[in-house]
């Protein structure tokens, strides 16, 4: 199974800032901020959470990054669990103080946070 282009940028991103140790505080504030947010989920090969407006946007990424995740299991036997966010403008001030659109990983829970689109940067 080739591995696929698109995910390489968003894997080596992750996989990345996964190995840095970013404060305990930082890392968990965002996660439960997250999780409080009860945004559509899907488990799987990651955990995909999205603003419901993004739902195109993260079904693309999940595929990647799901690919991706089984091609470094598969050749690294890399086995962390990547929790992995794809939210429009409002949920992302809301879930992270990180300037939207800038995707970011934190390494203590392994979240990796996408905007939907990225339009412009500020």
């Amino acid at each position: 199974m080739p591995f696929p282009k698109v995910a390489l940028l968003l894997a080596a991103l992750g996989l990345a800032l996964a190995a840095v140790p970013f404060g305990p505080a930082r890392g968990q504030d965002n996660l439960q901020r997250l999780l409080a947010a009860d945004l559509p989920r899907r488990d799987g090969v990651i955990t995909l959470h999205h603003s419901p407006s993004a739902d195109p946007q993260a079904a693309l990424y999940g595929a990647e990054i799901s690919a991706a995740v089984e091609w470094f299991r598969a050749r690294l036997a890399w086995e962390r669990h990547l929790v992995v966010a794809v939210l429009d403008s409002d949920d992302y001030r809301r879930i992270t103080p990180i300037p939207y659109p800038t995707p970011h990983a934190e390494g203590l829970t392994a979240l990796i946070i996408i905007a939907d689109h990225v339009v412009a940067h500020p």
